[in-house]
């Protein structure tokens, strides 16, 4: 225990919330975005090996990485065709869950230098149960780009801040009714991310509440 660091899942926290403050910079189709999904693939690949400091996590994260960076690379001289974001997105999906499972993992069951990492751990995971939906949900929207409508009418194409958006407040269970979702498996992935979220809560955050009422006795 003395060589783990106090706070190890503080980076990969960061890195997850860096991720939701900047998606309105990921304009579909433009370089920034192209830009940004690689530093993402970089750097959420560093700040999660702190957290799972194991030759079979750094192999399989270089892999699907290196994957990923290939396809993004290629999607401007392929002019941005629809299976290279799917791609992309599935290669997304693999990467965030394998993300997920390992935090929950470290939330409950790892051995820790302090509980404030443990909690650390618990909040970064729910934050990437939205990003991971959000993946699910970009799928959908490739087959159809009106699965969501706004105020306005069908959102044609959302941008991906309107997708994580509607990720958050599903899992959430806000639903302001601003961004709703009229494609019948985005309805069902809504509806399921809002159970997700609260089981979530009341196992993870349940545990951690459990782990220091048990101390303070």
């Amino acid at each position: 225990m003395a060589n783990l660091p106090k706070h190890r899942c503080l980076p990969l926290l960061v890195v997850v919330l860096a991720m939701i403050v900047f998606s309105p910079l990921m304009t579909p189709g433009s370089g920034v975005r192209i830009l940004f999904g690689l530093i993402w693939a970089v750097v959420f690949g560093v700040a999660s090996y702190f957290v799972f400091p194991t030759r079979k996590w750094l192999l399989r994260y270089v892999v699907m990485v290196v994957l990923l960076v290939t396809i993004r690379s290629l999607e401007p001289a392929l002019d941005y065709p629809v299976w290279a974001a799917g791609t992309s997105a599935v290669l997304t999906i693999l990467i965030t869950s394998a993300a997920l499972i390992g935090l929950v993992q470290h939330a409950l069951f790892a051995k820790v230098r302090t509980e404030f990492d443990r909690t650390l751990a618990a909040i970064a995971g729910y934050f990437l149960i939205a990003l991971l939906w959000a993946r699910f949900y970009e799928l959908i929207t490739l087959v159809d780009p009106q699965t969501f409508i706004g105020r306005n009418g069908p959102i044609v194409g959302p941008t991906e801040d309107t997708i994580l958006y509607f990720s958050l407040i599903s899992l959430t269970t806000v639903g302001f009714g601003d961004v709703t979702a009229i494609n019948p498996y985005a309805r069902l992935l809504a509806g399921m991310e809002g159970a997700v979220g609260t089981l979530y809560i009341a196992v993870v955050i349940a545990s951690l509440i459990g782990r220091l009422l048990a101390k303070t006795k």
